[in-house]
């Protein structure tokens, strides 16, 4: 590399970049990937516009990976765009396509971020290249079920999982990420989580952290982690959270990926105070999101971040910060209540912890209508079981009636905490 770099030949330096690159992504080796990009585009310039556009596409998902948004993310994103636009027909569309996925996902402009799915699976149909599909497949199905659309998301999610290949579908010229045999169950589980379908949702989490592993690809093992961690979380399992926190610590660490690192260690902070430590959870909870800092505008998982820290702020006995980060979790989320209504969820909760209790109902009220529409049974549960809970507090309700038509519905997860919680609040009210 340093030879043809010295030599100024930009097509050996590009074609040598092909095969380094793939080597890099394998073995997670991220920020040397943006080093020796960012190398190739000082020497060939702007001589080559459809490589510099591919190339750049490919180290601006790389710094996104790496960094989260910073300013220069930021920048680097704005002159994929640019290019992008300029270019009549760039000649490797794929990574340029799903590099402004990417993008628009992290902006959480779920919107576009849908139609760039669609395009990517179009151009694999097209060309008859499965692992285009399975991309365009991924992001069309998490955007849309994310954002509303379950019923319409979800067949996507399955035909990805469905068809991975972990022979066919790793490392590849320009790929970055985590790779879509752990995206697809992962996403795919926690929406199953959410809307009901518990042990299949868990199991679904679960066999994306056993691919991450049998790959033996860091950047996917550390997002396998953090969400198996998170679901722990959800299922009140802090000190199971726990013991994935650290494991993903280390792989962040070791390969310097300070996004991973920050959600690491606010997944350790929530867990230990969980755990019943809430003041050493909540110093471990903002270590980590001093890591993260220079933001221009918010990752997608930022607002999941700001409800987590309302949540330790809380158990902390520090209300009115836990209020104020949870409402800055529901304002950066969406404003739609159909959209994120669990962050809605916690903003209910810390508005009761601080005795408004009227205010408390209406926030639950809206995330149980929110979540009845777009078919997130688990939510719908947790949000009238509170309600039902607040009867003797606030005054009579019909909660009890439809609490009883929402749990009569579940049948996995019988045992686990929110469906426990709900027995227990049917029982009194009745």
């Amino acid at each position: 590399w340093l030879y043809w770099m010295e030599d100024a030949d930009p097509d050996r330096v590009l074609t040598l970049l092909d095969d380094l690159w793939i080597i890099h992504e394998a073995k997670g080796w991220y920020r040397a990937a943006i080093d020796i990009t960012t190398q190739a585009l000082g020497l060939i310039g702007d001589s080559q516009p459809d490589r510099e556009l591919t190339i750049r596409a490919a180290r601006a998902r790389a710094m996104m990976a790496v960094r989260g948004y910073s300013e220069e993310v930021e920048a680097e994103f704005q002159r994929v765009l640019a290019l992008s636009e300029a270019t009549a027909a760039p000649s490797e569309m794929f990574p340029i396509l799903r590099t402004l996925a990417t993008y628009y996902m992290g902006r959480s402009d779920f919107a576009t971020a849908q139609d760039y799915g669609r395009r990517l699976i179009e151009l694999g149909e097209s060309s008859k290249d499965s692992r285009i599909r399975l991309e365009g497949d991924f992001v069309y199905g998490v955007v849309t079920a994310f954002s509303g659309g379950v019923d319409e998301g979800m067949p996507y999610l399955d035909r990805a999982i469905q068809a991975f290949d972990p022979r066919a579908h790793q490392s590849s010229r320009y790929r970055m990420g985590p790779n879509t045999g752990v995206t697809a169950p992962i996403a795919s589980g926690l929406i199953l989580w959410q809307v009901g379908r518990l042990d299949d949702g868990i199991a679904r989490v679960e066999h994306g952290l056993t691919v991450a592993r049998t790959l033996g690809h860091p950047y996917s093992l550390a997002y396998a982690l953090y969400h198996i961690g998170f679901l722990a979380l959800l299922r009140g399992r802090y000190e199971e959270a726990l013991g994935y926190s650290y494991p993903l610590c280390e792989v962040a660490k070791e390969n310097d990926y300070v996004v991973w690192l920050t959600l690491g260690t606010v997944l350790e902070g929530v867990a230990t105070s969980g755990m019943g430590d809430p003041q050493r959870g909540l110093e471990m909870t903002e270590t980590g999101v001093n890591l993260y800092q220079g933001t221009v505008a918010p990752p997608v998982f930022w607002p999941l971040i700001l409800a987590m820290r309302a949540q330790v702020h809380g158990m902390a006995g520090q209300l009115d910060r836990a209020l104020e980060l949870a409402n800055e979790s529901v304002g950066i989320a969406s404003p739609e209540p159909t959209v994120n209504p669990d962050l809605r969820l916690v903003r209910g909760d810390i508005l009761r912890m601080r005795g408004e209790l009227s205010e408390a109902r209406t926030a639950y009220e809206e995330v149980a209508e929110g979540s009845a529409q777009t078919g997130l049974d688990l939510v719908e549960l947790q949000a009238l079981t509170r309600l039902v809970e607040l009867r003797p507090e606030a005054g009579e309700s019909e909660s009890v009636g439809q609490l009883d038509v929402v749990y009569k519905r579940f049948d996995q997860g019988l045992e686990e905490i929110d469906l426990v919680r709900a027995r227990i609040a049917l029982e009194a009210g009745q």
